[in-house]
């Protein structure tokens, strides 16, 4: 297990001290980034040393994962409806920014409950207004 491990800390260290690079060279010649709001002292005070870098890390992680989760099951919903996939190989300059919209809305793993704005009638089903459920 310890071989495993090896490469993943050893990359886990090189995106860490990539961060603290980059935060050090934001706060020598800030940019309009949210790198350099966050390594700006007046604007980023951490109780902890490194909290800065911990935080680029976390969003870099989560917006990775999104991503994937994201390129992921668009793809998937592409293969189970052909019909979708051909509408938007015809027309991709057209579609794909509704599309990407749809796949968020549609299998988004990262989404939370949905509240109808109006009562609706949905699959046979009555929905009132306001009602939480999954997207």
């Amino acid at each position: 297990m310890g071989q495993a491990v090896d490469p993943a800390r050893r990359a886990l260290d090189e995106l860490l001290a990539y961060f603290d690079r980059l935060i050090a060279e934001r706060r020598a010649q800030p940019q309009s980034d949210l790198i350099s709001a966050m390594a700006a002292p007046r604007r980023w005070r951490s109780a902890q040393p490194g909290g800065a870098v911990r935080l680029c890390v976390f969003l870099y992680v989560a917006g990775h994962e999104t991503t994937v989760s994201l390129l992921g099951s668009g793809t998937l919903a592409l293969l189970q409806h052909p019909e979708q996939f051909d509408r938007l190989r015809a027309d991709p300059d057209g579609l794909v920014e509704g599309a990407v919209e749809e796949f968020l809305r549609f299998e988004s793993r990262s989404r939370g409950p949905c509240g109808s704005r109006r009562g609706l009638r949905l699959a046979g089903r009555r929905i009132s207004q306001g009602r939480r459920s999954p997207c």
